[in-house]
């Protein structure tokens, strides 16, 4: 790996890693949103993803580790209002 590419994975690493944490930060928990949407088996199927192996458990670890940002951004019709409703304050919005 070069120095451009080491530069590029630690600032999208750093970039990530921000919009986690604004996006978790600024609305109710990530766990709260997953049982409010029907819980990690409901996610996965809301997503498409409840036929690929290990994805339920992926999900589930979404609850303490935080839901990605980009997952947010890509899966606007799963998130988008239930974020929304979670934390009436936030300015995410759909």
């Amino acid at each position: 790996m070069d120095s451009k590419q080491t530069v590029n994975t630690f600032v999208k690493r750093n970039v990530d890693f921000k919009l986690n944490a604004v996006f978790n930060l600024s609305m109710n928990t990530p766990e709260h949103i997953i049982d409010r949407l029907g819980g990690p088996a409901k996610v996965a199927e809301l997503m498409g993803l409840s036929g690929k192996p290990g994805q339920i458990q992926r999900i589930s670890n979404w609850k303490r580790r935080g839901i990605p940002a980009r997952v947010l951004l890509d899966f606007p019709h799963v998130f988008g209002d239930r974020v929304s409703e979670a934390d009436p304050d936030s300015s995410f919005q759909t």
